[in-house]
């Protein structure tokens, strides 16, 4: 048990929305005996409050909203089963019936959700990473010499969201400075011209003086899915290293 701040009263989320690694009620003595900090009474939560999100907060009372939110970190896991869940949709969409004259632009579609479900994994992935452990916090705010006035945690996942998780680049980057090595990029990085061409061209490539739009098909649809469906489970392995 590490991180907990003890809470001799309730927890009220009033206003705000508040992210911690664990909010837990009914809390016996043995979390306060592990805290690193006790606030006596109730801590009642407002757009002016700022949470550790490394931390747990365990309160002796309950824990409740009213008009604000609370929230909880996740972990690989889970961002892989949400992961997962949102591709077989997409194949699923890929088997429906649709008018010949519009497959192709379905299929379009279809391409753009699985760049964008791969790319909200490898973001959400990192941004869980960083806000669960004290160290990597801590480091990640020092490495981006994130201003600690005011809400850090806003800055901080401010700063992680405007990393993009088609540039395989600053993703390998980002891991390594946590220490954790992501697998080999290689067949996955050939799709990026293929990605800028779904998305910022809508299905064209550029071909000397011209554009020429590209053929989407249910079986290259499916090949897409398989390669970073590999991808992902590959970083998963490395995660569940670490």
């Amino acid at each position: 048990m590490e991180n907990v701040i003890y809470v001799t009263g309730n927890i009220l989320s009033e206003s705000g929305y508040h992210v911690a690694k664990e909010w837990f009620a009914l809390a016996g003595k043995e979390y306060k005996n592990e805290a690193i900090q006790i606030i006596e009474g109730d801590l009642v939560l407002t757009n002016n409050s700022h949470t550790i999100p490394y931390c747990m907060y365990a309160a002796a009372g309950d824990v409740a909203c009213t008009y604000g939110n609370i929230a909880w970190l996740g972990d690989a896991e889970l961002l892989l089963h949400r992961y997962q869940s949102n591709i077989v949709k997409l194949k699923q969409l890929a088997e429906l019936s649709v008018p010949e004259d519009l497959i192709e632009d379905h299929l379009k579609c279809l391409n753009a959700g699985v760049f964008a479900e791969f790319e909200s994994f490898m973001i959400e992935l990192l941004s869980t990473l960083i806000l669960s452990d004290k160290s990597r916090y801590e480091g990640f705010i020092t490495r981006k010499n994130i201003d600690k006035d005011g809400n850090i945690l806003n800055k901080v996942y401010k700063s992680i969201h405007h990393i993009l998780g088609h540039k395989l680049k600053d993703l390998k980057e980002e891991f390594d400075a946590l220490q954790i090595k992501l697998p080999d990029t290689s067949v996955i990085g050939r799709y990026i011209e293929y990605r800028h061409d779904v998305i910022h061209r809508s299905g064209k490539k550029v071909m000397g003086n011209h554009l020429k739009t590209l053929a989407f098909t249910k079986e290259k649809l499916f090949e897409l899915i398989e390669d970073f469906d590999a991808y992902v489970m590959a970083v998963i392995k490395e995660v569940r290293r670490d």
